[in-house]
């Protein structure tokens, strides 16, 4: 099995990335969305990276996007509903799911 070689430029775009995460986990979802799109600009070579940061560059634009865009089918409420109880809003997760659960009683 042969070893990988890790480039300079690797590195330097693994640490972008931990940065970039960092201002997602901070809630600076433009900032962390720029990080993001800046990583995938610079690697070429490294797919996984690259696909990780398309991930969370829909996190960003998400978390975004203004309420009367979001979608209010059972999908898009219980989504919502897990975002209130990751920012540890339970009362409003719960207010979602069961909105969600009114939509879609299955």
């Amino acid at each position: 099995m042969a070893k990988k070689v890790e480039t300079q430029g690797y590195d330097e775009a693994v640490a972008a990335f931990g940065k970039a995460v960092e201002s997602l986990n901070a809630g600076r979802f433009d900032e962390a969305r720029g990080a993001f799109e800046a990583i995938i600009g610079s690697i070429s070579d490294e797919p996984v990276l690259a696909e990780r940061a398309r991930m969370y560059i829909a996190v960003c634009d998400r978390r975004t996007k203004p309420a009367a865009e979001s979608g209010n089918g059972a999908d898009d409420l219980y989504y919502q509903a897990v975002l209130r109880m990751n920012d540890g809003d339970c009362e409003a997760a719960i207010q979602l799911l069961d909105q969600a659960l009114q939509h879609d009683p299955t």
